[in-house]
């Protein structure tokens, strides 16, 4: 309730996702495994729990679904996916309010730019797969070694 406040106080018509449906600018998601279903739905994603020190979120879900990923500074917690999203340019990295403002506005402007970005997120989650594999490959000559 409190950033319902805050986004109102703002100017901004808001809502929560367990509030009745109704016309809001801004949805509060309010529900535990909600996300998925409102990231199939949107045009691009912002990773909230990134424009502030603790840790980040999630980034991989809305990559996933072809979504570009917008992100802040702190991705302590999801290093390896921001910088792969970076490079493949499927996310980019905000670090205020102005920046992600206009990131969005660039990218609901331009319908094959959020396309691009969308298949970019997809290409770099393929090179993240394969993850168990590849440290058994790094660590079973190590433990083969010490059991001989």
């Amino acid at each position: 309730a409190g950033i319902t406040r805050l986004l109102t106080r703002a100017g901004l018509k808001a809502r929560t996702l367990s509030a009745p449906p109704g016309e809001a600018d801004c949805l509060v998601v309010d529900a535990m495994g909600a996300l998925d279903r409102i990231y199939e739905s949107a045009t691009a994603v912002f990773v909230g729990g990134s424009l502030v020190p603790v840790g980040g979120h999630n980034l991989i879900e809305p990559a996933a679904l072809g979504k570009p990923v917008l992100f802040g500074p702190y991705t302590d917690s999801t290093r390896e996916a921001a910088r792969a999203l970076l490079d493949a340019g499927g996310g980019r990295m905000v670090r205020d309010a102005r920046e992600l403002e206009a990131a969005f506005a660039e990218i609901l402007s331009d319908p094959e730019k959020a396309r691009l970005m969308g298949e970019g997120g997809r290409k770099a989650l393929a090179g993240l797969q394969g993850a168990t594999e590849k440290t058994w490959r790094a660590l079973k000559p190590v433990l083969l070694e010490n059991l001989v």
